[in-house]
């Protein structure tokens, strides 16, 4: 699912210099509301709060990075888990969800990657 990050997000330590329109991976049905004095980073059209920054260093994301199509297959072996996606997006999802991750995991968790070292090197200073 894109998500779109916001422009509070370009000047983020984070999120800075990633695309506008961010390709992530989402099974979830829950969303969240941004704590008072925390700033939105990303939205979508399904879920206006998808990312944001509290403080300097407490970060919230609503969406994956790190999933690959192995760990869809794991999930979508939990039955709750592939009824809720199916329920979603139709019968026979989990096939079509874990062959998008085989195509496009790689650049997924290359971001998941960046986003996780600028946060480990954030927390460190």
């Amino acid at each position: 699912m894109p998500v779109e990050l916001t422009e509070a997000a370009h000047a983020d330590p984070l999120f800075r210099d990633l695309p506008r329109d961010l390709q992530t991976f989402q099974w979830h049905g829950d969303t969240f509301d941004i704590p008072e004095g925390g700033v939105r980073l990303a939205s979508s059209a399904v879920c206006p709060n998808q990312a944001f920054r509290w403080g300097r260093h407490a970060y919230g994301v609503q969406f994956h990075l790190e999933v690959s199509a192995d760990l869809a297959r794991s999930w979508g072996a939990v039955p709750e888990y592939k009824d809720g996606l199916e329920r979603t997006l139709g019968h026979g999802a989990l096939d079509g969800l874990v062959a998008d991750l085989d195509r496009t995991g790689r650049s997924l968790n290359g971001v998941g990657r960046t986003l996780f070292e600028r946060w480990l090197a954030l927390t460190s200073e």
